[in-house]
């Protein structure tokens, strides 16, 4: 069981937040400020990534946001709450790249 203390007013402008599925496609609820929009993510500051490789060849992702725009990398992301680091991995492999792996 994980505790947490949720978040109960936005850290921007201090007005009470609700939690929700965000509008920018999330699939997680979050604490979302509904007077300027800011959307507070409560995860671990865990990065996980993957390495994809079929054949002789490495899946990379171009970055769409900042930092480091329309660099290239691996699928990587933060892991969330009571998720394994193989579940996130995967997942952001899924969110990052689109790619269904299977770990090795």
């Amino acid at each position: 069981m994980t505790f947490r203390r949720p978040t109960k007013h936005c850290r921007e402008c201090g007005t009470a937040v609700a939690y929700r599925l965000p509008d920018d496609g999330d699939t997680r609820e979050r604490a979302v400020c509904p007077a300027c929009g800011t959307i507070h993510y409560e995860n671990p500051l865990v990065v996980v990534g993957t390495v994809p490789v079929l054949d002789d060849r490495v899946l990379l992702c171009k970055r769409n946001i900042e930092p480091r725009r329309g660099k290239w990398t691996l699928p990587a992301g933060f892991m969330e709450l009571n998720e394994t680091t193989s579940e996130g991995a995967a997942r952001e492999t899924d969110e990052e790249a689109g790619a269904q792996i299977q770990m090795g």
